[in-house]
């Protein structure tokens, strides 16, 4: 399409187009083809402007501020790519953050921001109302509560953030006087210790809470938690933490038990020894009335997943059937090693979270190991059959076509390795699926 054309368009449609360009600069070089098109890709480049580094911020919050009519068509604003800020030389600092706040001031149709690495920004925007204001980031300080009770009404999405070095102790911690409801939070991220100032009372149903948090806290973790979600109807859950103390378990468990999925975030390796830690999930995960999905993962970012050994695979094949055993509804488990687990067939079986190298070690692994059960198990061989039929259809009819098999032909095949195997699945299922080791030991 010609740049004419594409000018002939309605500004709606021409929009939808100029979207679709993921460099600003190629949407700035549409916006010097004609008067038309520049105010439709000015619209684009500036509904959600970053400015990596404290020159550029600098330098587009001076434009938004003498070009008032941009401050109209940003919906999104983040700071959170100023990694320099804790170095800004301190008699600068209060000008950029006066800056900041003028700029944001004339944003009358912002819908998110995330401030976490200025936390005193909501000082300076004080009592400020961004009538749009859904999603924001901001770091935990005393001085933040004016602007977050002015805003509360709007706000769906919420995330605190410990501040940095900078902010005094006592402004970090927060009281009971402290607390703000937000009627329509949907979706939280904080950490535990102000978790109750936030939470309680609210309609959200998606929390993430992380439990490194002041030494006052220790020892309360599950106080903190059943203050947390009592009453608020949560179905999504996640739990990032060092260690995990069993009382933590049966505070969820009480007050949350029609989660749909939990997740419990570990800052060590995941593929770790924890014992103690299965054996709780173990006894109280069927205190859950509706959980659908139980992860055991390690911080994104910080680790990668540990590749499994066979055994391995056996022994979480026998974890996951027992967990399965005492939570029925459950549909996806993950405890580890980047392997997922879903029920085909009625069968316990492993997938890679990601797209694992056809070669890799995790691949061979699975593949031999599926393949084993299938061995044993023929009727599983035709579930997973199935379940690619049904997944990925142009796929499966490319492989028989390139073997000179009709699809009639694979069809019969798989029934009678089914009915051949009859009578044999049970048995060996149980000699891989189950495992008899008793969960009523004390947990540490």
């Amino acid at each position: 399409m010609s740049m004419s054309s594409l000018s002939a368009l309605p500004p709606e449609l021409a929009g939808m187009i100029v979207r679709e360009l993921t460099i600003n600069s190629d949407v700035a070089a549409v916006c010097l083809t004609s008067s038309r098109l520049h105010d439709v890709g000015t619209r684009i480049l500036y509904d959600f402007p970053v400015a990596a580094g404290l020159r550029r911020m600098v330098r587009l919050l001076k434009t938004i501020v003498k070009k008032s009519e941009l401050a109209q068509y940003v919906r999104r604003f983040t700071f959170d790519f100023l990694f320099e800020v804790p170095n800004v030389p301190k008699r600068i600092f209060p000008s950029f953050l006066k800056l900041a706040a003028e700029a944001l001031r004339s944003m009358s149709n912002l819908t998110e921001l995330y401030a976490k690495l200025l936390p005193h920004l909501p000082m300076i925007l004080d009592r400020h109302v961004f009538p749009c204001l859904t999603h924001g980031s901001f770091a935990i300080t005393k001085t933040a509560i004016p602007f977050l009770e002015a805003n509360a009404a709007t706000i769906t999405d919420l995330l605190f953030a410990d501040a940095d070095n900078d902010i005094n102790e006592p402004d970090r911690e927060l009281g009971p006087e402290h607390r703000v409801y937000f009627p329509r939070l949907a979706q939280a991220d904080m950490p535990l210790d102000i978790a109750p100032l936030f939470l309680m009372g609210t309609s959200t149903s998606t929390v993430s809470i992380h439990l490194p948090y002041p030494a006052s806290v220790e020892g309360l973790e599950a106080n903190y938690l059943a203050l947390s979600l009592d009453d608020v109807p949560v179905t999504t859950l996640r739990i990032s933490a060092v260690s995990l103390r069993m009382p933590i378990f049966r505070a969820i468990v009480d007050n949350a038990p029609e989660l749909h999925s939990l997740v419990i975030e570990t800052i060590l390796q995941p593929e770790l020894p924890r014992p103690a830690l299965m054996r709780t999930l173990e006894r109280y995960i069927s205190g859950f009335t509706n959980l659908k999905g139980l992860a055991i993962t390690g911080r994104t970012g910080v680790f990668r997943p540990v590749e499994p050994a066979y055994e391995d695979i056996d022994d979480l094949a026998a974890l996951v059937t027992r967990m399965h055993a005492r939570c029925k509804t459950l549909e996806l488990i993950n405890l580890g090693f980047g392997v997922f687990w879903t029920q085909i067939g009625g069968v316990w079986t492993p997938r890679t979270l990601g797209l694992a190298a056809p070669e890799s070690k995790v691949h061979n692994t699975l593949i031999q190991w599926t393949m084993d059960r299938c061995a044993s198990n023929p009727g599983l061989l035709n579930a997973l059959m199935a379940n690619a039929r049904q997944h990925y259809p142009t796929q499966i009819r490319e492989m028989y076509q390139e073997h000179g098999v009709t699809e009639g032909e694979a069809h019969d095949e798989f029934g009678e390795m089914e009915d051949n195997g009859e009578g044999e699945d049970s048995a060996r299922e149980t000699d891989w699926a189950t495992d008899e080791g008793s969960i009523d030991s004390d947990d540490e």
